[in-house]
């Protein structure tokens, strides 16, 4: 799962658009029309994601926005991969993530006139930063070919490698399983 977050207006779903090459979501210049998760999958280099577009995260006095906002939240947590997505002199959303999740910062709208180097005053460190245009579809093969990169299991030396939690876990059960049946038997 890849979490595309930010504040409201930045792009979230014309991105999510542009990446499944379809009109999955509605893009509007009004802030908050994403209330709902919106998710779909598309297999990248042989690597299947499910992009979930969430709400503008913003505070708000509107209830059903922020459930919507709590919603996108709580998809941010479970994630593997977190796009955060700002634009030209708007700061980065406040998301601390896990310690095992992958972190992809984005300025998007590189199609107005924006210096390179606006953007680095909204950085808190030297994280690099992918400088794309959802709506021209710029930049968008170079976040494609980061999300490979990311998805790509770390080669080993003979060992295996499981790049899904649910097969690990799956493992896990079913080694514990086996240790029983093992256990069950020495003792007959």
């Amino acid at each position: 799962p890849v979490a595309i977050i930010g504040a409201p207006n930045v792009g979230k779903s014309t991105l999510l658009n542009q990446l499944l090459k379809d009109d999955r979501a509605i893009v509007s210049p009004i802030q908050g029309t994403t209330r709902d998760l919106i998710e779909d999958t598309i297999t990248l280099g042989g690597y299947l994601f499910r992009f979930i577009d969430t709400a503008g995260i913003r505070n708000t006095s509107d209830q059903i926005e922020a459930m919507g906002i709590e919603r996108s939240l709580r998809a941010a947590e479970r994630a593997h991969i977190i796009i955060l997505l700002s634009e030209p002199k708007v700061p980065f959303i406040d998301f601390e993530p896990r310690p095992d999740q992958k972190v992809i910062r984005i300025i998007n709208k590189s199609d107005l006139a924006a210096s390179h180097d606006e953007t680095k005053s909204l950085m808190s460190d030297d994280s690099p930063i992918i400088h794309l245009s959802a709506l021209t579809g710029e930049g968008v093969a170079v976040l494609e070919q980061h999300l490979i990169e990311l998805a790509r299991p770390v080669e080993s030396q003979g060992d295996i490698v499981l790049t899904n939690r649910r097969h690990y876990e799956a493992l896990n059960t079913a080694h514990d399983h086996l240790l029983r049946v093992s256990d069950g038997l020495t003792q007959q």
